[in-house]
């Protein structure tokens, strides 16, 4: 596919890390103290999935994101190549991770902010409207369940865009099953479909289904009214490198599958996910770079 546009829509979360070093227990509480070292920032949730779809395409075509941001987050978008078209915040609003590692292990996780208020929602779902959805190859949703992802704005996309839609859902959404989704692609990780119940798209006029199993690969299922079919299950993609953060894999994921349909212009699950099972294997090998790039996947890191 030549030059393809890719837009992506989704939560916004800020993910930081916070490296330093375990000597010893405090006097106070069994807990470590941890002597800061360095600390950075990147991006997380579904402006992840964007920066990961232009670096492993080798930025063959745009990718725009649509959701919140700050300038901080504009920045690094742009960094990676990605053009911000969504709700202008501070970077009070945004969600965030703040992760403190030792020796590549996580000790803690500290989280601000819930979800996006109701305000900022009806604000995105205006603004969603103005966007000329013609000019994209493909629509990707991350819905992280944090507010961005409105039943209108779903309802808006399903309806005015005529292309492909890759979803990744983290809860499953009641009007799934009362909109068209012939043309959409539903991926999820085993957990999710298990406890949120996104196995009854099993039922729903889905393209196909792709539940990820962590280590154990993906499997393929096709719906339709009388239960979804089982196409296949792959095996995870096997490094030399053991696994030890698995932060970002199922947007990496996501992205990979969104890559290869712009590399390819096929729409077949099977051939989508084998990119994005590759390109996970190489995220969770290696601890806090969350971008995976074309030249990776090539080498076979």
């Amino acid at each position: 596919m030549k030059n393809p546009n890719v837009l992506v829509i989704g939560d916004t979360i800020l993910d930081r890390y916070v490296e330093g070093r375990v000597d010893r227990i405090s006097p106070e509480a069994p807990v470590p103290v941890l002597l800061r070292k360095d600390h950075w920032e990147v991006l997380g949730g579904a402006c992840n999935v964007a920066a990961n779809i232009g670096s492993l395409t080798g930025y063959a075509g745009e990718v725009d994101f649509f959701g919140f941001g700050s300038m901080d987050v504009v920045r690094m978008l742009a960094e990676q190549r990605v053009n911000f078209c969504g709700v202008a915040v501070s970077k009070e609003v945004l969600l965030t991770k703040t992760r403190y590692i030792s020796d590549n292990h996580q000790l803690l996780r500290v989280d601000k902010n819930v979800e996006y208020e109701e305000p900022l929602r009806l604000v995105a779902a205006k603004l969603l409207r103005g966007l000329d959805l013609s000019k994209y190859s493909l629509t990707v949703i991350s819905d992280y369940d944090k507010g961005t992802l409105s039943e209108e704005i779903a309802r808006y996309i399903t309806d005015k865009f005529d292309g492909p839609i890759l979803i990744d859902l983290k809860k499953f959404r009641n009007w799934l099953t009362d909109i068209d989704l012939k043309r959409s692609i539903i991926k999820c990780n085993v957990h999710e479909y298990e406890k949120n119940r996104i196995d009854i798209l099993d039922y729903s006029s889905a393209h196909r289904i792709v539940v990820t199993l962590g280590k154990y690969g993906y499997k393929i299922l096709k719906p339709s009214l009388a239960g979804a079919e089982m196409l296949m299950t792959i095996s995870a993609h096997k490094l030399e490198r053991s696994a030890i953060d698995l932060v970002g894999a199922g947007d990496v994921f996501l992205a990979g599958m969104a890559a290869q349909f712009c590399l390819t212009g096929s729409f077949e699950a099977h051939n989508m996910c084998l990119l994005g099972n590759k390109a996970s294997a190489i995220r969770v090998s290696r601890f806090g770079k969350l971008v995976v790039t074309k030249k990776e996947v090539e080498d076979g890191f």
